[in-house]
């Protein structure tokens, strides 16, 4: 419950501008008040319309009490342009007796309260003062709270709507339906209806049925298409809303499928990557125990007895024991990087590293590569050695996936605020579907002498660089591998 505004609630200082014509005037209701006990009230006088409007500018006082008859203007014309100017300073219009058109106009236009200049008292000018403040106060907290929601619409990820129950017309959208639908703002109110987004009819005449019986729809999945008449799958949520006027409405969100399960993705992968690491050192401190003895006694075998007819299994023995000790060393370093040095870099000269240690690769399967670097060079926190074996983990899986001589390899960047993005996209055999969400996981490969470890290394690398990893496939048009990573401001 909201406490009720009393004279307590007052500030203690109250700045007062009166605008009237009658200097008589203006001492009278300084006299008035003077009898409020315990507010300090600092009274300022204006003589005319000019002199207060330039007053209200220097001034800014907390309350205004304005006087009907201004001389060649009246006090309606001075509220309208101070209204007209945006400022929200609370006026009481001083009116003759009777006068109840003005006083209403005078309302209209945005005064707070009026008084009859022959009923003035110290009561009265208490009274509609205390009220006044109040009603600002309470207006200019509902704005507030009105811009704060207004914001959250407007910023929200997801598209906001609310249509008509009668006719199914959008009544309001935010910004994001613009993006996701290609429709402007415009055009969704004056011309579309629910129906037109919906690629199934059906779907749409199932949640019309469902909302006009008071029923709510949580991230139902559906198929809607944008302006161009593209297809993709949405989480919908709607509910029924009836207004005060008693006007109902469906209002709900519409959220991208795909960025979601990305983020799903993104969550369990994260997850497999810590219990795979977690398994890796397991593994690796059980394997290098027994590891070691096996290095040690091979050792001891070899110079007590060096000239021993086994000496040709002994070096298998070794061999395959040095194998088995980098397969250790690589597993440890794909599951979990060592602490990387980072330093300031330039992102294309990175690029142009990455590129040229696959160079050779490059030139042996006669593949075009395309730079569209961004005409900024933004400078990104790196290890520089991490970052472009990553970056030519990526290019490589590129050449692998491409036609001899047909090959066609686009490295782009692309600079938005604080981020920047890197595209490297193949025209290569591409990626089959049910592989592409398993691609990041460890010891998944396509290729037939591949240990699934270059991705996964890719990943860990971009992620201990704050950088986000995300790709797309088609089978037989080409991958494209896309990189946000954060950028360093340049005035630091």
């Amino acid at each position: 419950m909201t406490t009720p505004f009393t004279l307590e609630s007052l500030p203690k200082h109250i700045r007062v501008l009166v605008i009237d014509d009658d200097e008589d005037d203006f001492f009278l209701i300084k006299d008035y008040l003077g009898d409020i006990r315990d507010r300090h009230f600092e009274t300022y006088w204006a003589s005319n319309y000019s002199e207060g409007l330039s007053k209200i500018a220097e001034i800014q006082p907390d309350i205004c009490l304005l006087d009907f008859l201004l001389g060649n203007k009246t006090g309606l014309n001075l509220l309208r342009e101070v209204r007209d100017q945006g400022n929200d300073m609370p006026i009481i219009l001083l009116t003759g007796k009777g006068d109840i058109n003005i006083d209403r106009e005078a309302m209209a236009l945005g005064a707070t309260d009026y008084l009859i200049k022959m009923e003035l008292n110290t009561e009265n000018i208490e009274r509609s003062i205390r009220y006044t403040l109040a009603h600002t106060a309470a207006l200019r907290g509902l704005r507030a709270n009105a811009q704060m929601y207004r914001t959250i619409f407007d910023k929200s990820k997801n598209m906001i709507y609310l249509v008509d129950a009668d006719t199914l017309k959008f009544v309001e959208v935010n910004d994001m339906a613009t993006h996701i639908f290609g429709y402007d703002k415009e055009y969704f109110i004056k011309h579309m209806t629910f129906y037109d987004l919906f690629d199934n009819k059906q779907d749409a005449e199932k949640i019309e049925k469902i909302l006009r019986n008071n029923g709510d729809i949580t991230d139902l999945e559906v198929s809607l298409q944008n302006q161009k008449g593209d297809a993709k799958i949405f989480l919908l949520s709607a509910v029924n809303h009836k207004t005060a006027q008693g006007a109902i409405h469906f209002h709900g969100t519409i959220a991208d499928a795909t960025q979601i399960r990305q983020i799903e993705q993104d969550r369990l992968i994260a997850e497999k990557l810590a219990a795979t690491s977690r398994l890796t050192r397991a593994l690796a401190h059980e394997v290098r125990n027994p590891l070691t003895n096996i290095d040690l006694s091979i050792e001891q075998i070899e110079s007590e007895y060096p000239d021993s007819e086994w000496s040709d299994y002994l070096d298998i023995i070794k061999r395959n024991s040095r194998r088995i000790g980098s397969l250790i060393t690589e597993l440890l370093n794909t599951s979990n990087p060592s602490k990387l040095e980072f330093a300031t870099h330039r992102l294309n000269e990175l690029l142009e590293e990455a590129i040229e240690m696959a160079r050779d690769r490059i030139t042996l399967k006669n593949i075009t590569v395309i730079k569209n670097y961004a005409t900024q060079n933004p400078l990104v926190s790196a290890s520089a050695e991490a970052f472009n074996v990553a970056i030519l983990n990526i290019i490589v899986n590129a050449i692998e996936a491409i036609s001899e001589a047909k090959g066609l390899i686009t490295i782009s960047t692309l600079i938005n605020n604080d981020e920047c993005y890197i595209s490297i996209e193949d025209n290569g055999c591409g990626i089959p579907a049910d592989q592409l969400t398993r691609i990041f996981e460890p010891y998944v490969t396509t290729k037939p002498k591949g240990t699934g470890l270059g991705l996964i290394t890719t990943l860990n690398v971009l992620r201990a660089h704050k950088g986000i990893l995300r790709v797309n496939s088609t089978m037989g048009k080409g991958t494209r591998f896309l990189i946000t990573l954060p950028i360093i401001d340049e005035e630091y």
